[in-house]
Parts: structure tokens; sequence; C-alpha cells
């Protein structure tokens, strides 16, 4: 039969369409037609497709290849075709049909489908779109979602455009509406996107819910038919995925969505290989701590026994395992945590270089990202992800491969929840970088808000890459890229801010390109850049340290200010050795800006000079279009005739931005600084560079001069300029009276704080600050001020130079500065406590200060500390005379102690604090212990003390009170100094009347006869005191009679310390220096016998009150006679005492014998209470040990417990 015999085939409408019988049999449905019987007619029907198309599916079954007219179908048309190729069953024609729809349709956005399609958006609204878009390919047909839930939408209507038709006997594409009411069927589209890829099928999800229902199908049938089976329907029916498919498509992260959504997924497939998803789940995928490598050993001999298959698996289908299956870990992070979306953090970072995670750690990562939509930061530094290290040696090691960071660079394409990533450490290489960058800028969604690259050896190629990312960005979010540190150059650097500048959708805000070692060229490019840029985000360029010279520095001012629609708003050229011709470009450029942006320029550390600085001024002052709303030039040598150019820059200005200077720091005289002030009250300019919303400002410690406080006046003065400003410190300068007078009385017109004090705050701590004269003229200002410290209720002003004087003395005493500060406490009713400890008041000083609290009704200051501060009487009497008079309730604690006060003055003070109530020795009302031990206390100190005793307001409260270690009666530890009882006779009248003390110690204080017996004789009246201490005391029987007296007759002690007294005679000089001892038993003999009398006592100590007659000198020699008198008054008193619980006796050397009688008359007393007796290291002898024996042995009492 001959191949080119014409067969006639009937189209749709009727009309025969004639294709050789070679063609028609490449056609199945043709050939079986052929085959059959031949018609009656000779002509074969063919009625569900066209004439017109009939004609083009000849060509297509005829082309080899597809053919070029295809090109010019519509696809609407090629939809048909793709139906009538199914019909005629040719696979040759269904192929050209499929490729050239896959043409038109693949890589488009689900916008551009929409459009291409003619389809109508019926989603109902944006948020169900996207949710169409972001729902997982294997979604299958039935699964409801946001975007498909109660649709009722059929297939995708296909808008009729172009039909196919003969003109002139050719084929021709011409308008033919006759196809304009026919449907393609639903199997046919299905068909008709055999070509499409993946990633359009998902965007054919976001044309309408139609294309929705269609792509699903496709997509679900491509990734989990099973063979021999219908598509699944539901996600519960979904066993199978095809990871292939996922990988090849871009979207292997599907596999991780998979193992969350799918509950029957039981395998995952690939050519030639199946993994079985239980299995991997169960099987232990953890890294043991000795395996460096990620996957490595017995982790991966695991996983590769959940898979069947010859041969080894791809990679890709063992990580796609492991994120389905959740298992496994990276860096002690599980797998499955990641999957499930349950980790907002990652810090991965590898500090010690021990478990890196490697190539095929981050490709895992790069399948997990994408799901994790509450993951907002990622640390994945030093990890190895190119597969090199640098060794300790600095060598390089390992193999670059770039596929580990080009996984995770793909997952940042599609990441939307993610603000943070950091990736330095990696050696990524030019390419990494590259594609790190693209990654971020290309998508819309991305939220990463900057990169950081720094010393990352970027090279030109990695440059080229960036520079195109950043140059096509599309991303709202990156405000922040740093890039310093790599091999940019001058080019690189160039390319960078081409890209930059030329993106207007670019949001980078700032460029930190310092210290790069810009050059000529680079400075060229940049400046080009700058000038011509249209990004609106860039507003900050730091080009510091790169030594871009006079020319460099002026071309990238001019670039700026030449720039009207640049938004640069400052430029820091500080320090960077400008010089006068560089000045001059930067002066022009200024002076012809056309930026609206630029407010701010810093040329500061350029040694401009007097000349310089006049002509940037001058610049700026005589352009009217200048924005440039404050200049900085404080610290800069400016002289007078700078500051007078500057003034008249000023004074003749045509710009209405620079309303702020600073000119502190300068070489002005007094002159130049009115010139200055004069104009700029004028001009409503501040001079110290305070901006207008400015609510505080620190000029402390800066060596400020008095001409400068006219230009702090200046300011201070002016509504306009520091009309919200309510706290400056200008404390710490080096002002004079005169200028501090002159900002106090300013700031007290505008309520301003001169030294730092907030509005709100309660506590102020100046201590410590080298604060002198001048500055408390400053303090006076703020104290004196409700509006100001009204708050304030605590004051440290210590250690400071308020009166010209260090604090060993040195310097010029003046009362000036503590005057204005006691004139402030004359009117402060908010302060409750004041430090002016070690401030060198004086005597003035003090009763200044004292004056001003007690003079002052409102004042709330309740103590007021003056503790060695070297107050003489003048100063005590001025004191005295303020508290005689005070009309303030509130002092009520004093703290005179340690003063160089006499007899006379502190019994003046004694006087008045008695009247007033008030306490001379810092004894709070509440306090219940006060220890001043050790505080080498004299005689008229112990008259404040007393009176601080005798008043139940003062010291009811005090139960406990420590007076040892002074010179209460004038002499020190030997026995130097001029004895008097003045003092401890107050005392001892005080304890009369006090009723609140129950414990006191007033040991080691060289009472002396007379002092010794004021104490006892006003302790047999006073029946409160429990525990007295007053070793160290008695020096002979008279005292210690006094002691015995006062024993008998008190009943309320119950505990006496008598330790290192001379109760057993007295003591005597030689005529070589050596002191003697006299040894009576008179005086111990005296208190044995009160113990007898005395119910009360419970303890005493005796200790090293030579009972024997015997002591050791300072040679450690032994001294004395031994007698035993004392020890046996003492034992027999022991046999009838039945109060005592405790009594010492040690380091009184007593012998074998003397212990012995002290045990025998305790364990003979059955009524005796002594628990204890400790002869430690006392030299007992076998004769007292047998002694001591003996008398336990045939012991009485009960008590006798404990032996040490």
């Amino acid at each position: 039969m001959n191949d080119q015999e014409r067969v006639r085939l009937r189209a749709r409408e009727g009309e025969a369409v004639e294709w050789t019988r070679r063609v028609a049999q490449r056609a199945g449905t043709l050939k079986d037609m052929m085959d059959d019987a031949p018609t009656e007619d000779g002509v074969y029907p063919v009625p569900t497709i066209a004439a017109a198309e009939l004609a083009v599916l000849r060509e297509m079954c005829e082309a080899d290849s597809m053919p070029a007219r295809l090109e010019q179908c519509s696809i609407s048309e090629l939809f048909r075709l793709v139906e009538g190729a199914s019909f005629l069953d040719a696979p040759g024609a269904l192929n050209h049909a499929q490729r050239a729809l896959a043409t038109r349709l693949n890589g488009k956005r689900a916008d551009e489908l929409r459009e291409l399609l003619g389809a109508t958006d019926d989603f109902g609204s944006a948020e169900n779109r996207v949710a169409a878009l972001a729902e997982p390919a294997f979604s299958p047909e039935g699964q409801l979602s946001v975007a498909a839930a109660g649709s009722a939408a059929g297939p995708p209507a296909l808008q009729p455009q172009l039909t196919l038709g003969y003109a002139g006997g050719a084929p021709a594409l011409q308008p033919q509406p006759s196809l304009s009411g026919m449907a393609v069927t639903d199997d046919a589209k299905e068909v008709a996107l055999g070509m499409v890829d993946v990633g359009t099928l998902a965007e054919l999800k976001g044309v309408n819910r139609s294309w929705l229902a269609l792509a699903r199908r496709v997509l679900c049938s491509r990734l989990s038919r099973c063979e021999g089976q219908p598509a699944p329907t539901q996600m519960a029916e979904i066993t199978d995925l095809n990871i292939k498919v996922l990988v090849d498509a871009g979207r292997p992260w599907e596999a991780a969505a998979a193992g969350r959504m799918l509950p029957s997924l039981a395998r995952l497939r690939w050519e030639g290989f199946t993994v079985n998803v239980a299995a991997v789940r169960e099987v232990d995928l953890r890294t043991p701590r000795q395996e460096r490598e990620f996957l490595g050993g017995r982790a991966k001999a695991a996983l590769l026994s959940c898979i069947e298959g010859e041969g080894e698996p791809p990679l890709e289908l063992l990580l796609a395992a492991v994120a389905c299956a959740g298992s496994g870990e990276i860096r002690g992070i599980p797998v499955q945590m990641m999957r499930d979306d349950s980790v907002s953090e990652l810090d991965l970072q590898d500090v010690i270089q021990d478990r890196n995670i490697g190539v095929e750690g981050g490709m895992l990562l790069a399948y997990l990202v994408p799901v994790m939509g509450a993951l907002t930061s990622i640390d994945l530094s030093d990890n190895q992800l190119c597969g090199v290290r640098i060794d300790h040696r600095g060598r390089v090691r390992g193999t670059y491969t770039a596929e580990g960071i080009i996984a995770i660079a793909d997952a940042l394409r599609v990441n939307g929840a993610l603000t943070s990533i950091k990736l330095r450490g990696n050696k990524l290489g030019d390419e990494g970088w590259g594609a790190i960058f693209a990654a971020i800028c290309g998508n819309k969604d991305s939220k990463i808000m900057s990169m950081n690259a720094f010393w990352e050896n970027i090279g030109p190629a990695g440059v080229k890459l960036i520079a195109e990312a950043l140059r096509t960005s599309v991303t709202g979010a990156l405000t922040s890229v740093d890039l310093r540190g790599n091999k940019l150059g001058d080019e690189g650097w160039g390319a960078i801010f081409a890209a930059i500048c030329g993106n207007k959708d670019s949001k980078i805000m700032s460029m930190d390109v310092s210290g790069e070692d810009i050059g000529p060229a680079g400075v060229k490019l940049i400046a080009k850049a700058l000038r011509t840029s249209v990004t609106g985000a860039l507003t900050s360029v730091d080009l510091g340290g790169n030594e871009l010279g006079d020319e460099g520095w002026g071309a990238i001012f001019a670039a700026i200010c030449g720039n009207k629609d640049s938004k640069i708003m400052s430029m820091d050229a500080s320090s960077e050795n400008i010089g006068p011709a560089g000045v001059k470009l930067i002066a022009e450029a200024l002076r012809t800006s056309v930026t609206g942006a630029l407010t701010s320029v810093n040329l500061g550390g350029n040694e401009l000079g007097d000349k310089g600085w006049g002509a940037i001024f001058a610049a700026i002052c005589g352009n009217k279009d200048s924005k440039i709303m404050s200049m900085d030039v404080s610290g800069e040598d400016i002289g007078p005739d700078g500051v007078k150019l500057i003034a008249e820059a000023l004074r003749t200005s045509v710009t209405g931005g620079l309303t702020v200077t600073n000119l502190l720091g300068n070489q002005l005289d007094a002159e130049s600084a009115k010139m200055l002030a004069d104009v700029a009250k004028q001009k409503g300019i501040s001079l110290c560079g305070i901006q207008r919303d400015q609510t505080t400002a620190d000029f402390s410690n800066q060596n400020l001069k008095p001409p400068e406080a006219i230009l702090l006046a200046s300011d201070l003065s002016q509504a306009v300029v520091t009309g919200a400003l309510t706290v400056t410190n200008l404390l710490g300068n080096q002002l004079d009276a005169e200028s501090a007078k002159m900002l106090a009385e300013v700031a007290k017109q505008k309520g301003i704080s001169l030294c730092g004090i907030q509005r709100d705050q309660t506590t102020a701590d100046f201590s410590n600050q080298n604060l002198k004269p001048p500055d408390a003229i400053l303090l006076e200002s703020d104290l004196s001020q409700a509006v100001v410290t009204g708050a304030l209720t605590s004051l440290d002003l210590s250690s400071n130079q308020l009166c010209g004087l260090e604090h060993f003395g040195s310097g010029t005493y003046t009362a000036e500065g503590i005057t204005a500060i006691a004139n402030a406490l004359r009117v402060n009713g908010a302060l409750m406590s004041v430090n002016l400890r070690d401030i060198q008041l004086g005597d003035k000083g003090w009763g200044a200060i004292f004056a001003a609290i007690c003079g002052n009704k409102d004042s709330k200051i309740t103590s007021l500390n003056t503790y060695y501060e070297n107050i003489g009487p003048a100063g005590v009497k001025l004191i005295t005379e303020a508290l005689r008079t005070s009309v303030t309730g509130g002092l009520t604690v004093t703290d005179l102690l340690g003063n160089k006060l006499d007899a006379e003055s502190a019994k003046m003070l004694a006087d008045v604090a008695k009247q007033k109530g008030i306490s001379l020795c810092g004894i709070q009302r509440d306090q219940t212990t006060a220890d001043f031990s050790n505080q080498n206390l004299k005689p008229p100190e112990a008259i404040l003390l007393a009176s601080d005793l005798s008043q139940a307001v003062v010291t009811g409260g005090l139960t406990s009170l420590n007076l040892s270690d002074n010179q209460l009666c004038g002499l020190d530890d030997c026995e130097r100094g001029t004895y008097t009882a003045e003092g401890i006779t107050a005392i001892a009248d005080a304890l009369r009347v006090n009723g609140g003390l129950t414990k006191m110690s007033l040991a080691h204080n060289n009472f002396g006869e007379e002092g010794i017996k004021a104490i006892c004789e006003a302790l047999e009246q006073n029946k409160t005191l429990k525990e007295l201490d007053i070793s160290g005391n008695i020096r002979g029987t008279a005292e210690a009679k006094h002691v015995a007296n006062m024993i008998c007759v008190n009943g309320g002690l119950t505990s006496i310390d008598l330790s290192a007294n001379l109760l057993c005679g007295t003591t005597w000089t030689d005529g070589n220096g050596n002191q003697l001892v006299t040894y009576t038993a008179e005086g111990i003999t005296a208190i044995a016998d009160a113990l007898r009398v005395n119910g009360g006592l419970t303890s005493i100590d005796l200790s090293g009150t030579l009972l024997c007659g015997i002591w050791t000198d300072w040679r450690r020699d032994q001294q004395g006679i031994y007698t035993a008198e004392g020890i046996t008054a003492i034992a027999d008193a022991l046999r009838v005492n039945g109060a005592l619980t405790s009594i010492k006796l040690r380091s009184n050397m007593l012998g074998g014998e003397g212990w012995g009688a002290i045990f025998a008359a305790i364990c003979g007393n059955k009524d005796s209470k002594i628990m204890s007796m400790d002869v430690s290291g006392e030299d007992i002898g076998p004769a007292g040990v047998k002694l001591i024996a003996e008398a336990l042995r045939t012991s009485v009492t009960g008590s006798l417990t404990e032996i040490k």
C-alpha cells in the first residue's frame, strides 16, 4: 500500500481533511480505523476534532521536532491540540503540544499565569491565595484548604483566543469564533500539563480555585500515585512520595513537610530505591562524639539499613529520609523538633571546631528551614559548610564544594520567617556568598535584616555576584550589609555602591567602608554612584580611614550635595587629614548644595584652622537651601579670630536650617564669646550642641572655662534653644565663682538642673568627684529649686573640695561654696539625708550648715554626721547656737564624736541636746546596739555619750553599748595623757537614769579609782543592766572594793567581766622603770565575800587577775611569789554560791593547789550550778590532777558536766 496515498478524515464540522497514509499510521486511532474495513465513502470520521486542528495535528504527526507554528498558537489552542492528539493516540503530536505548552508556562509566577490563561481570581481574599501557593506540592485534590473550602467552581475555563483554519488552501492562524463554545476536558488538561515543571504547577495553584484543583491532581499524581492505583484524593491516602521529583524541582524541604503532614506515609521513592519511613524513625541516627562527620560511620549504616535498592543511594534521598522521619539530631538538637517547627532560635556555631555539621549537615538544615515558620534566628558560624577549614597553622584543609551552601541559599529563597542568619567562618568563597546574597535579595518575603560577611576573603568574582544581587534586590527587609575586610578593591566597592544606589527598591540604610584602603579610582566610582543615586534608603555612609585626600573628600561632598534625590543625612569626615584644598572643595559643595537630606557634617580633627572653619560656616550659612541643622566644632582649637568669622557667618546667615552648633572647648576669650552669644540670641542658635528636643545635657568634667560659661548661659537663656531642657551637668569643670553664679542665675529663672539631677530622682551621689567651690554654687542652684530637686531625698557630697581644701588640708580655704550650699539648705524642704563629710568645712562651714538646717522650718533632714570632722570649740559653739534656736523638728540625730571638743563646749552641746531631744553620737531612735569601741574617744566625747544615754527619747531602744578601748578618762593604753574623771562620771550619772541598756562594755579605759567608783555607785541604783564588762580598768584594792560593794547591792546583774584587772594588789614602778606589784588579797576577798551573798550573778570572768600573786613579764619571765590567799577566798565563796553557772579563772597561775581548791569547792557544793570548767593550758601537774580527780570522785553537785 502506497504511504503517500491520501486518507480523508471528516472533522467535527463535517469538512474533510486529507492526511497521507504514512502520517495517519502514526496516530493509533487512525491506524486502527484503517486496519478495519474501509468506510462506505472512504472518509474516516473524527467527530471531536475541528478541521483546523486536524490540519495542525497532521503537521505535528509528520514532524520529528516541534513545528515552529506551535509558537504562534494560543494557550487555548494548545490545550485543544493536546486533546486532539490524545483522541488520535498520536504520541509524537502529543509530545510536541505538551512541550509547546510547557515552554509557555514554565517559570511563570501565579499572577503571570492568571493573565496568560485569561483566568479570573476567585479566591475571595489575598490570604486564601497565599495559602494556596504555600501548601505542599503533594496536597491531593480532595484535601480542603482555606483557598478551596466551599468552592463549587468547575474545571478551569479556557478563554478562546485564536482558532486554526485554512486561508487560500494553506493552513494559517485566523480568528475563528466557531471554537468559542468548546471546552477542553479535565483529562485533556491534565495530560496537557505533563511537561510543566513542579514549580510552575505549584504556581498554578494561585491562579484561581479551579486551577488549584487541577494542579493538585497533576502534582499528586506525579508525586504520590502508586503503580496501578488511582491518584490519592486525601492526605491520609498518601503512602508513597517520589522524592526525586521534589529534589529535581528544587523543593527538597517538602520531604520534611510530608513527614509532618502525611499520617500514612510509608515509603519514599527514588529511581531504583525505596525508603522505609517507619524504619528510619526507629533507628538511632545520633552521631557518636568520636565521629566528627555528620551522618558518618554508624549513623549512616543505620540509615542505609532502611533503604532497598541496588548500589549507593543518592545523598539527597538520605537527607530527605532523615528530614521526613524526624530522626537523629544536629549538634544535640533533635531533627524532629525542627521538622515539627518547635524551634525559634538555632545556635549551631562550632566554637571549638570539634563537631561541625559540614556539607551534609548544611544540606539537611536546608531541607528543614523552609518548613520552620517559627524560626527567626540561626547561627551557622564556623561549621565547614563548604568542606574546608583552616588548621592551627593557617593551612587550608579539605576540598571545597558549594553543594551545601547552595542548598542553604535555596532554602533562604523561600523562607519568610528568619530575621537573622550568621554564616561567618565557613570559607564559603565567592560562589557561596554570591548564592546567599542572591537568595536573600531575590526573596521578596525575606525578613533577614542584616548580612555580615566581614573578613570572609571575598574576591572579585564574589563581589560581582553580590553586587548583582543587591542591584536587583526585591527584599524589603535587608537594611545593613558588612563587606569590610574582603578583597573588594576600588572596582569592587564601586560596584557595590553602584548596585545599592542604582536600585530604587533597595532598603540598605547605611554603608560602612571605613579603613578599606579605597584609592582615587574607588572614590571616583563611589562618588559617581552617590551623585546619581536613586535609592531612598541609604542615609549614612562611613568612608573614614581611607586616606581619600583633599580631592577625594571634595568629590564625595560634591556628589552628595549635588544630588537633590540623595537621602544621606550625615557625613563624618573627622580626623581625615583634610587640608586647605580639601576645605575649599568641601566648602564649595556645601555652598551650592541642593540635597534636602544632609543635616549633619563632622569635620572635626582636621586642623582646619580659623580660616577653614570660617569658610565652612560661611558656606553653610550662605546657602539658603542648606538643610544642615548642626555643626559640632568643639575642641577644634579655634581662636578668637576664627570665632569672629563664625559669628559673622551666623549673623548674616540666610539658611534657616542651622540651629545647633557646639563651640565649647575652643580657645575663646570673653570678648569673642560675648560676640557669639549676642548673635546666637538674635538667631535662636545653640552654641553648646543642645538639640531643640533635648531634655538632658551632660557637660561634666570637660575642662570648660569661664568664657564657655558665657556660651552655656546663652543657650540656657533661650527658650527656643533649651525649652525642652530640664537637666544639664556642669560639675567638674574649671569655672570660677563669677561664671558659676551667672549660670546659676539663668538656671533658676528657667528651672534647669546644672548638676545632672533628674526631676524624679530621689538620691544623688556626688562623692569623690573632686568638686570645688564653683561646683558648690551650681549645686546650690539645684538644691534651692523645688521644681528641680523636689523629689530628691538623699544627697552625698562627701570627699570633695567644696571649700578649696584637699583631704590633707592643702589648698586655699574659702567658705563661698559651702555658704552657697547652706543657703540652699535654708529653703530646701525635700532632702531627708545629706552627707558632707571629708570636705574640710572647718568650724565656720559646719556652723553655716547647722544654722541653715536648723533655721529651715520645712527641713526634713533628720540626721547629720560630723564624725571626725576636725571641728573645734568655736565650731561647736556655732553648732550649739544653731541647735538652741532651731525651728526644725526634723533634726534629731547628729554625730559629733571624734572632733576637737573641750569639756566646756561638750557640756554646752549636751545641755542643748537634752533640751531638744537630740542625739550627739549618731544613735538612731530605733537603734538597739551601738559599738563605739576603739574610736579614741576622750572625756569631752564621754559627755556627749552621757547626754545620749540619759535621754529615753534618744536611746530608749538601745539595749547594748560597747565603749571599750577608748580614752574616756584621758589616758591611753600606756597611761599617757592627763587623767580626768569628768567624762566617765557623766556616763555614770547617765546610767543612774537609763532604763534601757542591758549590756555594756567599758573595758580598757583606765578609769582609775574615781571612775570605777562613779560607775559602781551608779550601778548600785541601776537594776536593768544585765551584762557588764569592766575588764582592764582596775589597778588596785580600792577599785576592787568598789566593785565588790556594787556586787553586794546590785541584784540585777547576771554577768560581769573582771578579767585583766589587778584585783590582788597595787602596781608601782621602781627606779629602773620596772613595773612591780605589791600583793594583797583585800580586794579579791571583798569580791569573794560579795559572791557569797549575791544571788543574781550567773557568770563572772576573773581570768588574768593575779589571784595567786604571780605573773609573766614582757620577757616571759615569771615574777612574784605564789600565795593561795586570794584563790582560797574565791574557793570558799564557791562552796556556798548557788547562782553562778560559769566562772573563768584561767591565766592566773593557780597551780595544782589552787585548781584543786576550786574543784573541791565546786564539787563539794550540792547547790552549785557551775556546768563547765576550762583548765586547758594551765600547767597543772600530777599533784593537782590528783586533787581534781579526788574532788570529782566525791562530787555532790549534779551540774558540772564538762571539763576542758
